[in-house]
């Protein structure tokens, strides 16, 4: 299947996805039930992570636009006027990653896909500077992958990985 086919086979649970991910940032009004529409993203896109950062605000990275291009691009939202506005991109173009809220208020991004194959690198952004530095990758490539950040383990990921063409879990 190409690329463009497999991307339109996940459209509708991926637009399910992003709706989920999307929805907590609808502001809500004081009446229970009800919602009211919030600022628009600056660039269409699917198959991004949606982060809180500490303070308040969210990190929307990567995805991809309305050709199935990736996007190394990123927003923050503001909740309390409802706005967007970017903030420093990825050096890497990703879509179906993976980003972590660390204890010191990084977000970690990791894994996923870039249009010529699936990506072991990570990637941090500093909410304080607006800017994104390469860190450690992991030991395969992956995507659609769930990561946690912990205490005792700073950081654990798993999800599917591909050695020699086949997925495995892991």
């Amino acid at each position: 299947m190409n690329r463009a086919a497999a991307h339109s086979s996940r459209f509708a649970f991926a637009a399910l996805l992003t709706l989920l991910s999307v929805a907590p940032l609808v502001r809500s009004t004081q009446a229970a039930g009800t919602w009211t529409a919030t600022g628009s993203l600056n660039a269409v896109r699917e198959g991004q992570t949606a982060t809180l950062l500490a303070n308040g605000t969210v990190l929307v990275a990567g995805g991809v636009d309305s050709h199935f291009s990736p996007l190394a691009s990123a927003e923050l939202y503001n909740p309390a006027s409802g706005t967007w506005s970017a903030t420093g991109s990825m050096s890497t173009v990703r879509e179906a990653h993976t980003a972590t809220l660390l204890a010191s208020g990084k977000v970690l991004v990791a894994a996923g896909d870039n249009a010529t194959g699936l990506l072991a690198t990570a990637e941090l952004y500093d909410p304080a500077s607006g800017t994104w530095s390469a860190t450690g990758s992991l030991n395969a490539v992956r995507e659609r992958v769930l990561a946690t950040s912990a205490r005792k383990h700073p950081f654990r990921a798993a999800g599917p990985c591909q050695t020699s063409g086949a997925f495995v879990p892991s």
